[in-house]
């Protein structure tokens, strides 16, 4: 057949010594992912993906032959991605799983959880987003009972509760899913909370930002978020214990978490959360949606402090500061030509060891906030920063840098 013989002769190309020829080999694959591969052809690459391919910088054969046949999906190949899973390269396996989740119907979900039911255990499931399941109900119950108690407290433990969260809030978990799922959840949250405790300290610092607390820290958010779900003595008590936390983020979570069953939250803790440029926009913006903004402190309640929050969460962008400034300050603002729009500017600087500390205060921009719904979280889109060293312009001239530099805002 035409089609066996042209998969025929990319494999032995690259298996080729030649680093050339692998190469166009794998441009090859790469062409003919435009109009898919025959089913037999689909085939034919899954299987040969298997084999012992060499290893340089040219490209990952055994992704490159997988990433062809799932480029028009078919569930024909479902068996051969079960049976040739282990067989394969790691970049090959995040393939499959990403094509089954960019389907994310259930048959796709059937084998998922055959995946899982068969690698889970070895540690071989690659860590990927599975939000795509949480768009079908179908997908959504068949999934969630297994992944629930499968989860724990690593990186693919966080995609599989990341998921729950989704289907969950898309109301696809019954009440007798959540109840059984209760013990795993709570199971793992304690395991990240005793890792996290290593590094904690009594008060909010660079503790924070450490990359080991960070990934913990994501994870352990989520659980708590997921706990709005969940009943019992023992969830309570989590969410109590997240609350005494000198982490505002874990806060801010247990906060929305006890507002959403019900539950009385100190008005202390409120204040502390509210106090916390990092999280402040999101307390407010999570009580508003569950129409319980009383509860936000007033004093926190103004747009200078929710511009101020919103710069910082620019900041914190992994692509920027990657944590929050040690001190920001509000420093002018200035008006669109109407006054319908109002910008904040403010300095904002890190200390030692930060790579940034070298250049002092440096300048930044919030907004623009509509005036007439003001105090709101909503900016317009222009929050940014050139990182410029605040005295090397005046206040307008920084303002100036950055509204050219992004252009005009939506009005």
């Amino acid at each position: 057949m035409m089609g066996t013989s042209r998969i025929t002769k990319v494999v032995q190309r690259l298996s080729s010594q030649d680093a050339h020829v692998r190469k166009q080999a794998l441009q090859l694959l790469k062409d003919w992912r435009r109009d898919g591969l025959s089913f037999e052809e689909g085939c034919q690459a899954i299987e040969a993906a298997a084999g012992d391919w060499p290893e340089d910088d040219q490209g990952d054969c055994s992704q490159a032959l997988v990433a062809a046949a799932l480029s028009h999906f078919n569930h024909g190949y479902d068996n051969l991605l079960v049976n040739f899973f282990s067989r394969i390269s790691a970049n090959a396996r995040w393939e499959i799983v990403h094509a089954l989740v960019g389907r994310g119907d259930e048959p796709a979900a059937r084998t998922y959880l055959r995946l899982v039911d068969s690698y889970f255990a070895a540690g071989i499931l690659p860590s990927t987003p599975l939000a795509g399941f949480a768009k079908s109900e179908q997908a959504s119950t068949l999934l969630l009972p297994a992944l629930l108690q499968r989860a724990g407290a690593d990186l693919v433990g966080y995609d599989m509760h990341l998921f729950a969260l989704h289907a969950a809030q898309a109301g696809w978990a019954s009440r007798i899913i959540l109840s059984r799922s209760s013990g795993s959840i709570l199971e793992a949250y304690h395991r990240l909370r005793e890792r996290m405790r290593r590094i904690e300290q009594p008060m909010i610092g660079d503790w924070i930002w450490n990359d080991d607390y960070l990934d913990d820290r994501a994870h352990a958010s989520l659980l708590l978020d997921f706990m709005s779900f969940l009943t019992g003595d023992a969830v309570v008590e989590a969410l109590e214990g997240a609350l005494a936390s000198y982490d505002p983020r874990l806060q801010h979570f247990a906060v929305l978490s006890m507002v959403r069953q019900d539950r009385v939250v100190d008005t202390k803790v409120l204040e502390a959360v509210a106090a916390s440029s990092e999280v402040r926009n999101y307390l407010y913006d999570g009580l508003a949606s569950l129409h319980r903004l009383e509860l936000f402190p007033a004093r926190f309640a103004t747009q200078e402090a929710f511009a101020e929050s919103d710069m910082v969460n620019w900041l914190i962008f992994p692509t920027e500061l990657e944590r929050s400034p040690h001190e920001i300050e509000l420093m002018n603002t200035f008006d669109n030509d109407n006054a319908s729009l109002r910008y904040y500017l403010f300095r904002f600087r890190t200390h030692e060891p930060h790579w940034a500390a070298k250049s002092g205060w440096m300048a930044g921009l919030s907004g623009p906030f509509e005036v007439a719904a003001m105090p709101t979280t909503n900016a317009g889109g222009s929050t940014f920063s050139t990182f410029t060293v605040w005295d090397e312009k005046s206040p307008f001239e920084h303002f100036r840098e950055i509204t050219e530099l992004i252009g005009k805002p939506k009005t």
